[in-house]
């Protein structure tokens, strides 16, 4: 019984050190990363030396591990204890090349800097108006030339891979609230950190996000776009859409994961559609804040508005 442990602890080491070793000869030759990390992260200056030390921090106690295994269960004899002080110098060195690489890494995120800016929405008839995820893909003039993009694609539209979204953390909120406005107003606010405050506040300015409107229709892209080649400094873009009271938005099912009101579109779609299928819900911002567009809610808007036109007139009195 104990020897069949003994195996089982060996094959599970050795199969432990053949993982670290494909995915180390993943990295360095067909640079293909597989980590929930920021994609970006990877083009730090010396990720080659990071993948070495990683992998061998991983595989030494690993192969320790099996050598004391071999020597309890299976009496393989002593094993040169020069072996045994080189692993540990080793471990040792990469060990300490890991806290060097990663202190230099989190030392780019020291400080946080934040600036906002705001856009006018266009009003349009009824104050209704329709939230959209941006399928659009956004290309840089490298972009467009490397690809040829007026000759290849004309009168074509290249559209987004939510995949490539997916390789780094989140980094788009939205938030919709009533305000004292006539139309909508969309406030950015966009936040990065670096080293000092001031590398913090350059590459948060360093960031794009697009926001487009089309008539009534507005599109929202998925994630901040960086310079190209930039470190990842967590930049993040928080999104503040004011409302005014009474004004209607449909909101896109597929944009719903990115508003952080307590809303729920699918108890909206069952009040609203009873259950069938559709793509997007009607809200409307009330004095609660948004609320899912059904009869018994326009019911207590109108009740609201006919009890005003009656007291008005007695309060002028």
């Amino acid at each position: 019984m104990l020897k069949l442990i003994g195996i089982a602890v060996i094959l599970a080491c050795a199969g432990g050190i053949i993982g670290v070793i494909i995915t180390l000869i993943t990295g360095l030759v067909f640079n293909q990363y597989h980590f929930s990390l920021p994609i970006n992260f990877f083009e730090y200056h010396y990720i080659n030396q990071v993948y070495v030390v990683i992998s061998l921090v991983v595989i030494i106690p690993l192969v320790g591990l099996i050598m004391l295994v071999s020597r309890l269960v299976f009496n393989t004899g002593k094993y040169n204890s020069t072996i045994g002080y080189t692993l540990l110098m080793i471990w040792i060195c990469a060990f300490v090349m890991l806290i060097y690489h990663g202190s230099r890494v989190a030392t780019e995120f020291n400080e946080s800097a934040s600036f906002t800016q705001t856009i006018n929405i266009k009003p349009v008839a009824k104050q209704t108006y329709y939230l959209r995820l941006n399928d659009v893909m956004f290309l840089t003039k490298e972009d467009s030339a490397r690809l040829d993009i007026e000759n290849r694609f004309k009168n074509m539209t290249l559209t987004d891979d939510p995949d490539e979204d997916n390789r780094e953390p989140r980094s788009l909120d939205i938030d919709i609230v009533k305000a004292e406005v006539s139309h909508p107003v969309l406030i950015e606010n966009f936040t990065s950190r670096g080293r000092d405050y001031d590398h913090a506040l350059i590459n948060a300015r360093n960031t794009r996000y697009i926001f487009l409107q089309q008539d009534s229709i507005l599109k929202f892209d998925r994630i901040v776009r960086r310079n190209q080649h930039d470190l990842w400094h967590n930049e993040r873009v928080k999104l503040t859409l004011q409302i005014p009271l009474n004004a209607t938005i449909f909101i896109d099912d597929r944009i719903n994961n990115y508003i952080n009101n307590s809303i729920n579109i699918y108890e909206c779609n069952i009040a609203q559609n009873h259950g069938k299928e559709a793509s997007s819900m009607a809200f409307i911002m009330t004095d609660n804040g948004l609320e899912c567009k059904t009869d018994s809610i326009m019911d207590n808007i109108q009740h609201k508005k006919d009890s005003v036109a009656t007291l008005s007139p007695i309060s002028k009195q």
